[in-house]
């Protein structure tokens, strides 16, 4: 029985994509709805809430006066962290950032 649900979906999907549709009925190329709102969260000095579909975001800014770094005195800097809530699925937990929260903050650091 296990091997039969993949094979299940796998012919589902193939008959939608041979149709131009997708499993919540959108058609190929039509998007999903977005909705931008900005100063959602109280505890920022910027933040943005995008509803995406079914998905949604929420991004904040936080600004902090600091001492340069010694070997670039004339340079400020910027870290970017992120949190994977257990609202957007049950593989996150409450508590300290996962490792996937520490590896996406350091990949938009990096970017």
């Amino acid at each position: 029985m296990v091997a039969l649900v993949p094979t299940l979906l796998r012919q589902e999907l193939a008959r939608l994509a041979e149709a131009g549709a997708r499993l919540d009925g959108r058609g190929q190329w039509e998007a999903r709805d977005i909705v931008l709102e900005t100063d959602c969260l109280y505890n920022g000095e910027g933040s943005a809430k995008v509803v995406w579909g079914d998905t949604i975001i929420y991004a904040g800014v936080k600004f902090e006066m600091r001492t340069p770094w010694p070997d670039r005195p004339n340079e400020g800097s910027l870290m970017c962290s992120a949190e994977l809530r257990p609202s957007a699925g049950r593989k996150y937990e409450p508590g300290p950032p996962s490792p996937e929260s520490i590896e996406l903050g350091r990949v938009v650091d990096r970017g």
